[in-house]
This record gives structure tokens, C-alpha cells and sequence, in this order.
């Protein structure tokens, strides 16, 4: 109760000083990537995209329970956000953003973000690139990730193996397979 609503008064703050016109909640999105020759369906639910009638930007935005820290919302390098479990979370963003540019029709400008409920100011986290490209190019090198990421969880001579980190398994809907 304290995290909801400490973000609505950060919210109403940030809307005194940043007008935004909610353009969707919970959205379903959905998108086909073909991986050598196979069609792969993707799909997630975007918890809040937003627009600043100001400068046009969109933001696709994934609400946490848990703490962001802000330095993992901060691509060092593109195959970094596959590589370091540090970024999934801006992984996960990515690919919503994708996901949405998939369904959209002309270039848009558009920042995909975090905003933590646990943290004092609710504060919205952008991902950052490692470099200044447009977002354009951003999904471009997204869908490139993906595909990567894909071809690896296909590859079999790379096993499966279960996280040293534990604390995600008792909400983990396999943790039965596992063992955990």
C-alpha cells in the first residue's frame, strides 16, 4: 500500500512539472522473428506507455516491485544486455519496445524504462544506449539481440543449467522441473 501510494503523489508531482497523456496500460503485444529459417512468436504485456505532447517521445514502461538499481539501466555495450544477468531487466524493456515498434507504422521516437515501486522516488529509469543512435537503430540492434539470444537457447550443444541465484525460485513457475 505505502509503494502505491508514494508513487501516485511522485507521479502527480511529475505531472505538475511534465504533462503526459497515458496512451495505454497492460497492453498485449506480440511479434514473429525469424531465427535461421524459423518463425519464433514473442510476446509480453507493457505495463504503461505514456507520451510527452511536448517533444512527441514515447515511453514504454515496466513497473518493479523489487529495487532498480539505475547503473544496470546503462548498456556498456550491446551484447553486454545478453551476456550480464545484471541487464535483464533492460532487456526485457527492450524487447517490449520492440515488440510495440513492431506494431507501429513510421519512426517514433521512443524511450523504454523502469519505474521501481520500492525506491523512495519512484522515479522513472530509462535504459541508455552505449551509444547515441536513433531509436530506429535501436530496434534494429534489438532485434539483432534477440536473435542471438534465441539461436543460443536453440544451439544443443549449449545445456540448459540452473541459476546459482535462488532467491527467484520460490516464485518460479518451474521450479518443480528443477528441483528447487
Amino acid at each position: 500500500k505505502q509503494y502505491v501510494e508514494r508513487f501516485v503523489l511522485n507521479d502527480i508531482r511529475m505531472l505538475n512539472k511534465e504533462p503526459l497523456v497515458l496512451v495505454g496500460t497492460e497492453k498485449a503485444v506480440s511479434a514473429t522473428i525469424d531465427v535461421d529459417g524459423h518463425p519464433v512468436k514473442l510476446k509480453g504485456f507493457i505495463d504503461r506507455i505514456d507520451k510527452n505532447p511536448g517533444n512527441g517521445k514515447i515511453r514504454i514502461i515496466d513497473y518493479k516491485t523489487g529495487s532498480v538499481d539505475p547503473k544496470d539501466m546503462k548498456l556498456k555495450s550491446w551484447e553486454s544486455v545478453i551476456t550480464d544477468k545484471r541487464y535483464s531487466k533492460a532487456m526485457q524493456v527492450l524487447t517490449y519496445a520492440w515488440l510495440n515498434s513492431s506494431e507501429q507504422s513510421g519512426s517514433v521516437d521512443v524511450v523504454p524504462g523502469i519505474i521501481s515501486l520500492k525506491t523512495v522516488h519512484s522515479t522513472f529509469l530509462p535504459v541508455t544506449f552505449p551509444d547515441e543512435v536513433p531509436f530506429v537503430e535501436v530496434v534494429e540492434q534489438i532485434k539483432s539481440m534477440l536473435k542471438t539470444l534465441i539461436t543460443r537457447i536453440f544451439d544443443e550443444a549449449m545445456p540448459f543449467s540452473q541459476t546459482d541465484d535462488t532467491k527467484g525460485c520460490e516464485y518460479c513457475d518451474f521450479k518443480n522441473l528443477c528441483n528447487r
